[in-house]
């Protein structure tokens, strides 16, 4: 309730060093920020395991608690 916009973190593992989750390095593999729909669809980077969780942003830029991380596999 209150959310202008949402934003969307996506992680991958072994893109940014074999073994390990980009944001476990210290970096994002994709944040996209400014999202008004409650869907989002996007490329991946391949055959590995990918993650992601959201945030709500208020009126005033504030944002909200992120969510839990949310797996995914791409096999293709």
């Amino acid at each position: 309730e209150g959310a202008v916009s949402y934003t969307v973190e996506i992680d991958c593992m072994h893109c940014c060093e074999s073994g390990q989750w980009c944001t476990e390095v210290g970096d994002a593999w994709k944040v996209v920020r400014g999202l008004t729909d409650t869907t989002f669809r996007f490329d991946f980077a391949g055959a590995q395991p990918g993650r992601w969780r959201v945030w709500a942003v208020g009126s005033n830029g504030q944002a909200g608690a992120k969510s839990g991380w949310w797996g995914f596999s791409f096999a293709k």
